[in-house]
Order: structure tokens, then sequence, then C-alpha cells
């Protein structure tokens, strides 16, 4: 990514301020409370109604993340930008709408900086590659006149319901249905294969490509949490990787076909299992924190990181420490980075593979992160940080219960690793037969969450 785009994205994520809370009752609080607003019309059997009601519920639970300053900051812009986007989008759109289309049979849409740098979260269900798939990049968007009076239609019916900054909304799917035109480029495929359950426009766009024949596919392509931002969006299919996501995703209110499939990256394939028995595995992996994992509260969680840092340093006496920043969350990594010893190596994400680092590594350390429950499921040994904010999800969480897995406290954390190191677990125990404890079928006993 460039050093523009990056300052960019990193802006954007600024501006919009989410809280990330990790508590589960501010969330099942704000899901309960648009759920009793618009109940009779989120459960419809009118398509249209119940599709652009959802895709409004969506939107409203993201606002409830939001300060109320980030809303104007978007909404003020967003009243001047909408009509001159849709024009020239539109304008865009008459030179393509008379194009003949090209029946395909499925296309895979991935976001163009991410997919170079992490091409592996973009995985497809074994079910969909029986024959080939087009993988397009969501890039420089058109919008086609039908596409327009769609986009008008949900602006009219946002602003009948009275929904508190409307223009951002219809802006924002606009845009990302323009994303979507762009990348088919007049291909008329059976699907469309999207990573988008955080998305508000997901729904919308689903809705406009149902009237075209096309089904939405969304493909989980991350770890959850119960979290209101994927609350009530609804796609044709929704595959994820293990029943948990599906239990988490209904008790959101989503609505879809949904299917568990098995994540290429929970398994070794046999050269990823040959290099990993070359490997010395000594090393200790720390995959840094997003702060809101930390504490939903700011500051406390930049006094953990720091704690977090200064333990680091006196484990890297003894091991083999190195970090790892997420590619998406560098200012995150900027409370840590200062902090850490020489003796703690600094993993660059362009130099090395996410694969690779989980591999060369015999322990795994960090909170709620996809690259420690890919670790988990080959076997690695993975320690979880007990922070504030993870407390209700390791309640719930199938992959705590798995027995190369350990929570502590960051002050328990080097007599942890010990204890991990002298643990004897073959890295081949979860590439052993289907049985009874299957990691991607089976149904693990944890607290439910009840929304009244």
């Amino acid at each position: 990514m460039s050093h523009t785009s990056a300052a960019l994205s990193a802006f954007r994520r600024q501006a919009l301020a989410y809280r990330y809370d990790f508590n589960i009752n501010s969330n099942v609080q704000i899901i309960s409370e648009i759920y009793r607003k618009l109940a009779s019309h989120i459960d419809s059997s009118d398509d249209a109604w119940r599709t652009t009601t959802r895709a409004i519920a969506h939107y409203l639970a993201h606002l409830k993340l939001r300060p109320t300053w980030s809303k104007w900051l978007f909404e003020i812009p967003a009243i001047p930008a909408l009509p001159v986007l849709l024009i020239y989008l539109w304008s865009k759109g008459l030179f393509n709408s008379q194009a003949p289309k090209q029946t395909t049979y499925g296309i895979k849409l991935v976001f163009s900086e991410r997919f170079k740098t992490n091409p592996e979260i973009f995985s497809l269900p074994a079910e969909l590659t029986r024959r080939d798939v087009a993988t397009r990049m969501l890039g420089n968007g058109t919008l086609y006149g039908r596409d327009v009076i769609h986009i008008l239609k949900l602006l009219s019916n946002s602003i009948r319901m009275k929904i508190p900054f409307p223009i951002q909304l219809v802006l924002k799917c606009a845009i990302d249905l323009s994303k979507v035109r762009g990348a088919l480029d007049n291909s008329a495929p059976e699907w469309v294969a999207v990573y988008w359950e955080f998305n508000c426009a997901i729904t919308f766009i689903a809705a406009v490509l149902k009237k075209d024949g096309i089904a939405t596919y969304n493909i989980m392509h991350g770890d959850k949490g119960f979290f209101a931002k994927h609350a009530f969006f609804e796609v044709t299919r929704c595959y994820c990787w293990h029943q948990y996501y599906i239990d988490l995703f209904q008790k959101e209110y989503v609505r879809s076909d949904f299917r568990v499939f098995e994540n290429p990256a929970f398994h070794l394939n046999p050269s990823e299992l040959a290099l990993a028995n070359e490997w010395p595995q000594a090393g200790v992996g720390l995959v840094t924190p997003a702060l809101a994992t930390l504490s939903a509260k700011s500051r406390k969680a930049k006094s953990i990181m720091i704690k977090l840092a200064k333990t680091c340093n006196t484990i890297a006496e003894k091991y083999d420490v190195s970090v790892r920043p997420h590619p998406l969350y560098w200012e995150d990594f900027r409370h840590l980075r200062p902090l850490l010893s020489r003796q703690v190596k600094i993993t660059a994400i362009d130099c090395e593979k996410p694969r690779t680092f989980i591999l060369r590594n015999a322990i795994l350390v960090g909170t709620n992160s996809t690259m420690l429950l890919e670790a988990a499921h080959i076997g690695k040994k993975v320690i979880i940080l007990d922070t504030p904010a993870i407390e209700e999800i390791k309640l719930m969480h199938y992959i705590y219960s798995q027995p190369n897995v350990f929570i502590c406290k960051i002050n328990d954390l080097e007599k942890t690793i010990a204890l991990a190191l002298a643990q004897q677990i073959s890295l081949r125990f979860l590439q052993a037969k289907k049985n009874d404890t299957d990691l991607n079928s089976s149904r693990v006993e944890r607290p439910s969450v009840h929304i009244s």
C-alpha cells in the first residue's frame, strides 16, 4: 500500500471514530433497541421493504458506534457530494450499459491493496471452486440508470423513516455499488463473493444485484465476536468457518442461507508441515494487539500496551521474541514500538508473510486475532492475553477450549510461555481424521447471548 493511500485510509478510520467495544451487553443493547423499532419490517415477507429496512438497521448500528462529531463531519460534505457523484457515475455508466453481457460462473470481488498484502484472506469455499472463478479488483466505479433509481428510493425511504444522517448512508451505498459495477465490467455472473459483513452497504448491494439475477455470497474472512457493526445484514449465502459464527450472526438478526466451510488456513499443507518441522520452533511471536482488545477505555488500553512492551523486553532476554503489526492498524502499533528493546525483533509485513510468521514461531501471543485463530487450528501453541476487553468473549468463543490454547494475564506471560514450551503437542494433532470433536463442525457449549 502506498504511503498516500495508507495515510488516507488511516485518516478515514480515525474520522469515522468507531468505538470498538467488545462488551457484549453494550452491543446487545444497541441491537435490541434497533430491532424493537424496526422488527416488523426487518422480518417482512416483502423482499424490497425488508432489505431496505435491514440496510438501514445495519447503518443505525454503525451510527451507535460513532461519536456525534464524526457523523456531522461526514454528513455535511455528503449533501453536496451525492448529486454530483450520482451524475458523474451515471454518465460513466451510459457508455457501458449497452455493451454485451458475458455470462460467467462466479466472480470474487477483492480490495486491490489488501489482496496484494494478504491474498490468503480472500478464500473460497470448496463448493464454489468446482469451476473457474474470476478475481476482480474493486476500484473505479460506474452506475447504471436503474442503480440511480434504487439509490434515490433508498434516500426517499430513509428520509420518510426519519433516519438520522441519511445522506452518508446513501452516498456510501452509491460508492460501493459503483465499485461492484466497475469490477463486474459487463459480466453477468451467477454469483459474486464479497468479504463485507462489516459493511452497512452489503444488504443494499445484494438486493440490487438480485434484481439482475446475481446472487451475493458473503465469505467470512476474519475472527468475529458479538458486535453491532455486523448486525442485521442480508445476503444470499453467508459462509462461516464454524457453527459458532453462524450462531453469532443469527443472534445479531442476520438473514442468510448459512453454510460452514473449511478455511484452508486452518490446515497445514504438506510443504508447510515440512517447513514447520525444519524450523527450531523456539521463537515467541507477538501479534500486536489492537488497543480496543486491551480495554474499551483508551487511556487504560495505552497503559496496558506499555505494560505489555515491558513484559516483552523481559521475555526477550530469555527467548527469541518477534513482533508483527497488523497491516491496517499501524496507529495501534505506534504505541508499542518505541517501548520495545533492541532484543525484540520487528517483523516487516512487506518482508514476511503472516503464514511464515505463524509457522516459524513455537508460540503465538496476542488478543483477539485471526492469526491466532489460524495458529490454534494448525496445532501451534497460542497464548491469549486475558484483558478487560475479552472477559465475556473468552466465555463464548470455541477456540478457548482447545488444548493448545492458553489464557493468561500479562503478569503471568513469561511463566505461561515456559509452561507452553514444556507441553508436548504435535503439529499434526489437528490434521487427524475428523471425529466428534472436529473444530469445524462441532458445537461448543458456551453461555448464550440473550436479546430481549
